[in-house]
């Protein structure tokens, strides 16, 4: 099996093995789990990477559910659950676009149907990915936003 078929499920490796301290580690990682059970966050995943490799992969309390009553799944030991971070990924969004554009391989006030022609149907053939990121596309999906059944339904989204 190669890497993108088990990333990011591969069993970690040691922290010394790629340079890291395992008692800070463990120390970050005992904090992570305390925050949690201490109601900070109902559920979440710490994975830490170095130099390609996992380091750890943990997960705590629920995926989802929180407000709603149903609680599914817990996360213990699941490391496989997805489960929506919705905001969180805006960083990560927001730098991958800046070494893009940086690097001359995307034009924000481009037209997004110059990469994904398909995007481009129901008035959306003038969207550019600037007009996405300052919240100006005009994009709306309510009844979406209101069926988080339908979030890890990749044919809905």
């Amino acid at each position: 099996m190669n890497s993108i078929n088990t990333f990011p499920y591969e069993s970690p490796v040691t922290p010394a093995s790629v340079g890291i301290d395992a008692d800070k580690l463990t120390g970050v990682i005992t904090l992570f789990k305390k925050q949690q059970s201490s109601g900070a966050f109902p559920g979440g995943q710490f994975v830490a990477r170095r130099n390609g490799k996992l380091v750890v992969n943990e997960t705590v309390g629920i995926a989802r559910g929180f407000r709603s009553g149903e609680t599914t799944p817990l996360m213990k030991d699941n490391h496989r659950t997805p489960f929506p971070v919705l905001s969180a990924g805006k960083p990560l969004a927001a730098i991958c676009i800046a070494l893009l554009e940086e690097r001359g391989l995307l034009d924000i006030k481009a037209p997004i149907v110059q990469l994904f022609p398909e995007f481009g149907q129901h008035g959306k053939e003038h969207i550019t990915t600037l007009d996405g990121l300052t919240h100006r596309s005009g994009l709306l999906i309510p009844d979406f936003v209101k069926t988080p059944g339908l979030w890890g339904n990749r044919a809905a989204i």
